[in-house]
């Protein structure tokens, strides 16, 4: 049923995953900003027409890139409400800012891992290899690898974070635990 909603969407790009749409448009003049909103105006009459409404207060609007002698002005929701205009997004779990670069995203899933990992450390006594490594790989690795082909990161110190994570995991490894990082990961 939602797979229609971008039909009459003229000159701006829907993207559709479950029940969460963007919509996106390079504005390089006002009468760009004017066709996103009427583009905005006829997805609005899309749920009017199939009786659906969206929730307004997760309506955001985010711009990136340089706006020349372009003003960023907030866009309108269905009820003419102005959309709020955000430093980040957070899209299917992955946080970006309105620079494109992933440095809250990357500190998020540090954090987490390291809870996880104090976690796993503290209710497991065993050190053994294989449920050691089954926990990191279920637990912390799928964490850190979440969608990295969109955050991968290119800053030594983000590069220097992750990693800290499987190197103080692996230490406490029996039989890796006296073997240097680099030849922990071999293994």
């Amino acid at each position: 049923m939602i797979s229609d909603v971008d039909e009459n969407v003229k000159s701006s790009i829907v993207r559709l995953f479950a029940d969460d749409t963007r919509i996106s448009r390079k504005i390089t003049s006002e009468e760009d900003k004017v066709l996103l909103q009427k583009d905005l105006n006829v997805i609005y009459d899309w749920a009017n027409k199939n009786l659906m409404k969206f929730n307004e207060n997760k309506f955001e609007q985010m711009s990136h890139g340089e706006a020349k002698n372009i003003k960023i002005e907030p866009y309108k929701t269905q009820s003419g409400n102005e959309i709020k205009i955000g430093e980040t997004v957070r899209d299917l779990g992955v946080i970006a800012n309105n620079n494109l670069l992933f440095r809250e995203h990357i500190d998020n899933i540090v954090t987490s891992s390291k809870i996880m990992s104090g976690v796993l450390l503290r209710t497991f006594s065993t050190r053994q290899e294989e449920p050691m490594m089954r926990m990191f790989n279920s637990y912390i690795k799928s964490k850190l690898e979440y969608c990295s082909l969109v955050w991968s990161p290119w800053h030594q110190n983000e590069i220097n974070k992750l990693e800290r994570i499987q190197k103080n995991f692996t230490s406490k490894i029996y039989g890796l635990d006296q073997l240097d990082y680099h030849q922990r990961l071999k293994n």
